[in-house]
């Protein structure tokens, strides 16, 4: 995350320039409710972006809390259904802890987890979805070709990618080029 947010910084220091118009989005409003063309204030407002507490949160509970699960898209197989995957995740709980699983079935509770998660993660995914096709349409009224850094720590399509059209189209139709950063690195 530091990483990702200094390149940006890096960024706005190197190549913006005068007539530049830019603002930093964070969460679902923009800072200071406005673009500016003042370098310091885009930079000033990159200082107070911090990561989101509830994902952070949320990504400990998916993958250290019983029962385990390796990333997003284990939860969302399990929240479907898929027999392999509830199997592997029930294993993984059985070898997590064999009382549980002694005393009862563990796979209510495994996938009654992966679907209290899946819709917590399908929430955030339309909130994020949401601003950028708000960003856009803003965009879409200031004549020019646009830039759009977006830096996230992933979000899951499965089952909105009408909804994920919908808001490439709108940025598609205001100029706006999306360069995406994933903060957690290359090794996801």
């Amino acid at each position: 995350y530091d990483r990702a947010k200094k390149a940006v910084e890096d960024f706005i220091r190197d190549r913006f320039v005068d007539g530049d118009l830019a603002g930093v989005v964070a969460g679902e409003k923009m800072l200071n409710n406005r673009l500016t063309s003042i370098r310091q204030e885009v930079l000033d407002g990159m200082t107070q972006i911090r990561p989101r507490a509830d994902t952070r949160n949320r990504n400990l509970e998916l993958t250290r809390d019983w029962p385990r699960f390796l990333d997003g898209e284990e939860v969302t197989r399990t929240a479907r259904n898929e027999a392999d995957v509830v199997r592997r995740v029930v294993g993984r709980a059985c070898q997590d802890d064999p009382d549980f699983c002694r005393a009862g079935d563990p796979e209510p509770a495994v996938r009654g987890k992966a679907i209290r998660l899946q819709q917590e993660i399908h929430r955030q995914t339309l909130l994020t979805l949401q601003s950028l096709n708000a960003l856009s349409n803003g965009l879409a009224k200031i004549p020019g070709p646009k830039t759009i850094v977006f830096l996230s720590d992933g979000f899951a399509v499965q089952d909105i990618e009408t909804t994920l059209r919908s808001v490439v189209g709108q940025t598609a139709r205001a100029g706006a080029r999306v360069y995406a950063i994933d903060v957690r690195g290359i090794n996801r």
